[in-house]
């Protein structure tokens, strides 16, 4: 699994599908961006996800006159703030609008917009570019549930009382930076939430030996 530079976690194109399929049956909202005459132009909108492309319904105006044909991002993204989790994805792609025959055909997959009086242009976004994100409590490093902080504030770190010479204590330095730089690509590797505890603990561990040592950058 694969973690950006933020901590959160790249999803590939078929779990960034499935987030999307899912809030669309949900009826969820997305947002649609085109460029503006000055600026980005951002249309909030219910979306379905068929045949592979985004399907939304848009009323007449300045969107709907200039979306067939024209390159398009689209967002969509649900969040649990209190349980700090939540996903989003971004689609890159082509919008064209969809004919009569074609609408009749979509059936149960016509978007059905909360709004009062729903737009009765129907436009497809055909993807070339599929990316998400998510964050997951378990693989954040600075998220910890109420068990781990017990355990870390059991286990405090040891005094120690290191007597090196200067050659022991370049050695010693060299091994922590080495295993450091380890632990640090497993942490970012594993999907396990057990196992990253446990690995950040032992790199916290180290880190408080290397910062005992008689040099300067240890770590």
């Amino acid at each position: 699994m694969k973690l950006d530079p933020r901590g959160s976690t790249v999803l590939g194109e078929d779990a960034s599908r499935r987030h999307l399929a899912t809030a669309a049956a949900a009826s969820g909202v997305g947002r649609v961006a085109i460029n503006g005459d000055r600026s980005p132009y951002v249309i909030p909108v219910n979306f379905t996800v068929a045949g592979g492309g985004i399907v939304i319904r848009l009323g007449t105006g300045w969107a709907a006159f200039h979306l067939d044909g024209a390159a398009v991002t689209f967002e969509a993204d649900q969040f649990e703030a209190s349980r700090h989790t939540g996903w989003s994805v971004v689609v890159e792609g082509v919008a064209r609008a969809v004919s009569y025959d074609d609408v009749a055909r979509l059936g149960a997959n016509l978007p059905n917009p909360i709004v009062t009086v729903p737009g009765v242009r129907v436009f497809e976004i055909v993807p070339f570019k599929v990316t998400g994100r998510a964050v997951e409590p378990d693989l954040r490093g600075e998220q910890r549930d109420v068990g781990a902080e017990s355990s870390e504030e059991a286990h405090e770190s040891p005094e120690l009382d290191l007597h090196l010479g200067r050659d022991a204590a370049e050695t010693l330095s060299s091994v922590l930076r080495s295993a450091l730089g380890d632990l640090s690509s497993e942490i970012a590797d594993t999907d396990n939430a057990a196992f990253r505890r446990t690995l950040l603990e032992r790199r916290r561990l180290l880190e408080h030996i290397a910062s005992q040592l008689p040099i300067a950058d240890t770590t």
